[in-house]
C-alpha cells in the first residue's frame, strides 16, 4: 500500500518500538535513512495520517482483499478472558471477557498447503540437515588425526 520503500521504512519504525525513541531507536532510524531504497525526495509532501489510511484500506480488507476466503481464511470474533485487580473467580469461563471481532485466521492445513503451492516453494530447504556425532577413540589424538 506505500508509493515507495522510504514511506515503508518510515511508518514501519513509526509503528514498531516504544512510545518514547530512545537512543537505540533513534540508530534504528538512521539505519532506516541510510537504507539504499531509502530516497529522502520520496518524503515531500507526504501527510502521514493519508499513509496509514492507505494501510488500514489494505489491512481492513473484505473478501475481495488480503484475506480471501478462497485462500482458507476466516473472520471470526474471540473472547478473551480478563484480569481483575484483586479479584479471583472460581474458573476462566467466569472472568469478565473482552470480545474481540473480525480476527482473520487460517487453518495450519491451509497455511502449508499454500506454502506449498507458492511460487518459491522450489528455493525452499525441504529436507532437514542431520549431524552425526561419533565418540573419538581412545588411541585418536586431540588434534583429530
Amino acid at each position: 500500500p506505500f508509493k515507495n520503500g522510504s514511506i515503508f521504512h518510515l511508518l514501519h519504525w513509526q509503528y514498531t518500538g516504544s512510545n518514547q525513541k530512545s537512543e537505540a531507536e533513534m540508530q534504528r532510524l538512521i539505519d532506516i535513512i541510510t537504507e539504499p531504497d531509502f530516497d529522502a525526495n520520496e518524503l515531500k509532501g507526504v501527510r502521514i495520517a493519508s499513509e496509514w489510511k492507505h494501510v488500514e484500506a489494505v489491512t481492513t480488507a473484505d473478501a475481495n482483499g488480503i484475506f480471501k476466503p478462497a485462500d482458507g481464511w476466516k473472520k471470526a470474533s474471540v473472547k478473551i478472558p480478563l484480569p481483575k485487580e484483586r479479584e479471583e473467580f472460581p474458573s476462566e469461563a467466569d472472568a469478565p471477557m473482552l470480545n474481540v471481532p473480525d480476527v482473520y485466521h487460517r487453518s495450519l492445513l491451509e497455511i502449508i498447503k499454500s506454502v506449498c503451492m507458492d511460487d518459491d516453494a522450489s528455493f525452499y530447504h525441504w529436507h532437514p540437515f542431520m549431524l552425526y556425532w561419533r565418540r573419538p577413540r581412545p588411541d585418536s589424538s586431540d588434534d583429530g588425526s
